[in-house]
């Protein structure tokens, strides 16, 4: 049996075609007739029209139709051959009521649709979750990002309340350890938001809380003695703070200790030096120590005969110990007026020589007088004040020395520094002639409302 619509072979009693899924007629069911055309050229040329059955509810009578043909051209007439009559209608089958026939809504079966490729779903697929992951994951990063930036700045405020409160090594150093904390991470943060400008200020802060540490540092270490070393420190520290007047501090100590150990070692003039310097910078004990350095050089020089530069310096000392009373043991008592030292050549009678009175009763101070003749002292004369005296010289050329003091230190120093010394001059000369049989007075007055009764010019103690 084949099947009237597409022409398979099935079964003879199929209800469908199990090609093409077209209703048959009931089981056993022949092939409805149909017409044969007239000819074989309108055999092979008309159309097969199938049949096709209408679904007929449960129960009720079913009728099957054909299902009209599709239109199709006429074919072109035969001339060699007159058209046969149509065939005579076939009478319709018998409707079965026993079985209704499935509805059929297609007479051709739709082709399959064909297979896609699933790969660019896939990819697609994949590239969205790929994009997906990679927005999840920079928000995510941003936001951590943004965590770590603010807890930073965070660190950052609470290191300055640490620094700005600090005020022992143990506070310094926990503010520069959270400055340190907040550094790095304001590094690892590179460009974002203002993290550089926080990284420079976390190193400048990190700095001040270690020049903190080294001050005290330095502190500690001069406290403990160690001048040298915190001399060191705080001069390596430079301006912060008051270092550079603590590195003189510590300087000022060291020589302190230096002068110190001068004295014990007898150095009086080097260690009266320095203590002198550190003195008038005002640092503790140095003025006591000065004053015990320069008894020390007084003594020293009245030991040594050198009364009257050992009398300027216990002088100096004021009321400092005994130094009043050996400045008064450093004096001599003023000589008895009259001639000290007579040179023997010079020596003549008394009718033939010169008389010089010297006349010292207008006089406060006491005088002391060198007569030359050239270059050779002829005599040397004391007078106390308010007294008179004369000597005897050969006639000749002379030049006169005097000098008034309130203290006396021998002949040798005379009235030392504070004492007063000059030549006499003569109409300008600084020499004078005399002739032997003649008597010359020489008033020396040094009262306020005159002086010496001749002029003088000043000279040198040492010049005498």
């Amino acid at each position: 049996m084949f099947c009237p619509h597409c022409g398979n072979s099935i079964p003879d009693n199929a209800q469908f075609c199990p090609e093409c899924g077209v209703a048959l007629t009931t089981a056993g069911a022949t092939t409805p007739a149909v017409s044969t055309p007239a000819t074989l050229a309108e055999a092979a040329d008309a159309p097969i029209v199938p049949t096709v059955a209408p679904a007929v509810p449960s129960g009720a009578p079913s009728l099957a139709m054909a299902a009209p043909p599709a239109a199709q051209p006429l074919p072109a007439p035969q001339a060699s051959q007159p058209l046969s009559a149509p065939p005579a209608p076939q009478p319709l089958p018998a409707p079965q009521t026993s079985q209704p026939l499935p509805v059929t809504l297609a007479s051709q079966p739709l082709p399959a649709p064909a297979k896609k490729s699933k790969k660019p779903l896939v990819i697609t697929l994949v590239a969205v979750l790929v994009l997906a992951l990679i927005g999840a994951g920079f928000g995510i990063y941003q936001l951590v990002k943004y965590n770590t930036y603010n807890n930073a700045v965070s660190s950052y405020q609470q290191a300055e309340t640490s620094l700005s409160t600090a005020v022992s090594l143990d506070n310094f150093y926990a503010a520069q350890s959270q400055f340190q904390s907040a550094e790095v991470v304001f590094k690892d943060l590179g460009s974002y938001q203002d993290a550089a400008s926080y990284y420079q200020l976390c190193l400048d802060q990190i700095a001040v809380c270690q020049q903190n540490i080294d001050y005290l540092n330095a502190s500690q270490t001069m406290a403990n003695g160690d001048y040298q070393n915190a001399l060191t420190a705080f001069t390596a520290l430079g301006n912060f703070k008051d270092s550079a007047a603590q590195a003189e501090l510590c300087q000022q100590n060291l020589d302190f200790l230096e002068a110190q150990a001068d004295y014990d070692a007898g150095n009086y003039d080097q260690a009266a030096q320095t203590f002198s310097i550190l003195a008038a910078k005002s640092f503790p004990g140095a003025a006591d120590w000065l004053n015990k350095t320069r008894y020390a050089q007084a003594d020293q020089l009245f030991q040594s005969g050198k009364l009257y530069n050992a009398w300027v310096m216990f002088s100096a000392l004021g009321d400092y110990q005994d130094a009043a009373s050996r400045a008064e043991l450093c004096t001599v008592p003023f000589p008895a007026t009259g001639e000290l030292y007579h040179d023997p050549a010079y020596v003549i009678d008394y009718y033939s020589a010169a008389t010089i009175n010297i006349d010292a009763t207008a006089s406060s101070y006491p005088t002391y007088i060198h007569i030359y003749n050239g270059d050779t002292l002829v005599c040397s004369v004391f007078v106390n004040a308010g007294g008179y005296t004369s000597v005897d010289i050969p006639g000749g050329d002379y030049s006169i020395h005097t000098s008034s003091g309130e203290i006396w230190f021998g002949e040798d120093i005379m009235f030392g520094d504070v004492g007063s010394y000059q030549e006499m001059l003569f109409d300008g000369a600084t020499t004078v002639h005399v002739d032997g049989g003649y008597i010359y007075t020489m008033v020396h007055d040094s009262s306020s409302d005159g002086g010496p009764s001749l002029s003088n010019s000043p000279i040198d103690a040492s010049n005498f």
